[in-house]
């Protein structure tokens, strides 16, 4: 399958105008600091999905945003890397520039992949109990946050994909969390559990 933005003919990439423009939008609004929701949405309204049928999400999106194929640079692993952050930047890959048309220029892409990276590690922060692991209503992860106002500090939950959300207190999501957890694994639970265990 070619690329989301791409069609394949003649064995040749040439550029979906339709999609290419969804790519481009994206981009802008990822380097604006914007989100992406109300574009993906705007996607789906109009029936457009990914290469494969099915309805574009968040996580198409931010694969999309990812893609260096857009620069025109093909990039080919004779091998698969061993960890995720490798299969992700590929350094040993084989690296064509110009073998596809190019959708968003190279100074666009690094300027989004620093973006993204900024919010990756703006989510690893001590403390968070759900962060990376609760969802917005938007479907993107919601990450922790630290405020600083006239000397006090404030902990929240926001949405990665900065859809407009309200963000979250840090102790009402960790709280509910804590409090889902406890019930769930009461005494007659871990007894069931314990039970169908052994039976396994």
């Amino acid at each position: 399958y070619a690329p989301f933005g791409y069609d394949v003919v003649d064995q040749r990439y040439t550029i979906n105008e339709v999609e290419a423009a969804y790519v481009r939008r994206l981009f802008d609004a990822a380097q604006n600091r914007e989100g992406t929701k109300h574009i993906i949405d705007e996607m789906n309204a109009a029936g457009i999905t990914g290469k494969r049928g099915k309805p574009i999400k968040y996580s198409q999106a931010y694969e999309i945003l990812r893609n260096v194929k857009y620069t025109g640079l093909y990039v080919y692993s004779p091998q698969e890397e061993k960890t995720r952050a490798d299969r992700r930047k590929k350094p040993n890959a084989l690296k064509i520039e110009n073998a596809l048309p190019v959708i968003v220029s190279k100074a666009q892409f690094e300027e989004v992949q620093k973006i993204m990276d900024e919010r990756k590690q703006s989510g690893r922060k001590a403390g968070y109990l759900c962060s990376g692991l609760a969802y917005c209503e938007c479907g993107a992860k919601l990450h922790g946050f630290t405020s600083r106002r006239k000397g006090h500090e404030y902990r929240y939950y926001k949405c990665s994909a900065v859809c407009g959300a309200k963000m979250i207190h840090m102790e009402k999501l960790d709280n509910a969390a804590l409090g889902y957890l406890k019930e769930l694994l009461n005494d007659d639970n871990q007894a069931h559990i314990a039970s169908a265990l052994r039976s396994y």
